[in-house]
């Protein structure tokens, strides 16, 4: 009979097994979101209207970027499955179809974002000069969303295929090319002009077809065939069906957070531009700051996952805890220097808009410091589907993002004042913390729970 694995030495390998998978997926996060931040800084540059302007339209592509990311988690896991079984050939049973799937999608999000596009900029109140980049910077992104999902489900393709090290390697390429690309085209050189904020989505375009493309080559190369693989329009039509659906389990609930983005944004929006340009350094820093909770989260749900299909449940709760353990101690090294240097970050991300920077130091300083909460109840959060409680996990982060996330801006608009909203966020990000504990303790009884399903 199992023992309870509940002894220090058992805890302290648990938490080094954890820490020791999380930093691949972290250090491929960390080229994302620097790559992200910098392109912040480059619009910056450009003035205070256009970084106003990708402002307003950054919620929406966190929306859209979210549905890449649920369908690479999806793409992901049906690749690692077909290599498990090894009955047949992942390029035609996963990659085609996850491919004319993110077709589909890209089909559905141009048509319906592209006719209410003026609607909803507009209903954020911008000011015209505003309102017109910000148009046409999100109308020229939505064009190329399909060269993102592409990117976002070849890169997936690698990771199922274990290929993590030259996922990595080809993301911090993709980064690194549009990191030199952006300033490029944005402000030109020689006697080209530059396309001024627009040229930051042709970056992306660039870099991230490349990579794309090298992706593909890398998977195809490296798929193993050990059955006749034909391809046949019924079967991918079906396999993307199959896909789609996981994919939508594994979208749904992270869509939560850009949709409170968006009325949050729309909020601020009443209070000034200077308060809207913060919203959009805020967008590029927090997925920043949370790198180690993807991490860490990234892992912990598979090892949950494994426990509970083992029946392991007296290791449930060590799982849990040993990834709290983590994402505190990653968050305080990740907080400190945001604190320590919050006059120079901000001033490097605002490229000189003195108006916003209070706010930003502000945010700095409070924040990250105590995200570690909001970060404990994003991987109880990702944890619990892991074993069997969907339901339970998607009524958790609907109450903790879409009521009280959102009602932090709403308190900052209703009194006008943003520091305000501020605070109440470093108040929720505590709370976090303490419904993330209660999750791990109801897991250490997990088999009294009932099962649930989607």
């Amino acid at each position: 009979m199992r023992q309870p694995a509940s002894m220090p030495q058992d805890w302290w390998r648990l938490s080094k097994e954890i820490n020791s998978q999380a930093m691949h997926t972290m250090l491929s996060f960390s080229a994302l979101m620097v790559a992200n931040a910098i392109d912040m800084v480059f619009i910056a540059h450009l003035g205070h209207e256009p970084l106003t302007a990708a402002s307003l339209a950054s919620p929406f592509m966190w929306l859209m970027n979210t549905i890449a990311m649920g369908i690479a988690l999806a793409i992901s896991v049906h690749v690692s499955k077909g290599q498990e079984r090894g009955g047949g050939n992942t390029v035609i049973d996963v990659l085609l179809p996850g491919l004319l799937m993110g077709a589909a999608v890209y089909g559905v999000v141009l048509v319906g974002v592209g006719l209410n596009l003026e609607a909803v900029l507009g209903a954020m109140g911008a000011a015209a000069p505003v309102y017109e980049q910000s148009e046409g910077y999100l109308r020229t992104w939505l064009y190329g969303f399909i060269i993102t999902l592409t990117f976002a489900i070849s890169t997936a393709y690698l990771r199922g295929l274990s290929l993590f090290k030259t996922q990595a390697v080809v993301v911090a390429v993709v980064c690194l090319m549009n990191i030199v690309l952006d300033p490029l085209l944005m402000f030109g050189v020689g006697g080209f002009a530059g396309f001024g904020l627009v040229g930051s989505v042709y970056a992306a375009w660039l870099a991230q077809a490349g990579g794309a493309l090298v992706c593909i080559y890398f998977g195809v190369r490296h798929t193993r065939v050990s059955g006749p693989g034909k391809l046949r329009v019924g079967q991918m039509l079906k396999a993307a069906g199959n896909i789609s659906r996981l994919a939508w389990v594994t979208s749904s609930t992270a869509t939560f957070w850009p949709i409170s983005g968006i009325v949050a944004t729309y909020l601020i929006s009443k209070l000034g531009d200077a308060e809207v340009a913060t919203m959009g350094v805020i967008s590029k820093l927090q997925p920043l700051i949370m790198i180690p909770v993807w991490g860490v989260s990234a892992v912990t749900t598979v090892l949950l996952s494994k426990a509970f299909v083992q029946q392991r449940h007296d290791q449930v709760g060590m799982i849990f805890k040993s990834g709290y353990a983590l994402v505190l101690m990653w968050q305080t090294v990740v907080a400190l220097p945001f604190i320590v240097f919050a006059q120079p970050v901000a001033r490097f991300m605002l490229g000189g808009y003195d108006d916003a920077l209070p706010f930003v130091v502000t945010y700095l300083m409070i924040i990250p410091i105590t995200v570690f909460g909001r970060g404990m109840l994003y991987l109880a959060v990702h944890g619990l589907p892991a074993i069997e409680r969907a339901r339970t996990a998607m009524a958790v982060d609907a109450l903790y993002v879409l009521v009280l996330h959102t009602g932090c801006y709403w308190l900052g608009y209703l009194f006008n004042d943003f520091n305000l909203a501020l605070l109440m966020l470093l108040a929720l990000n505590l709370l976090g913390g303490v419904l993330a504990v209660w999750v791990s303790q109801r897991a250490r009884r997990t088999q009294q729970w009932p099962l649930e399903t989607i």
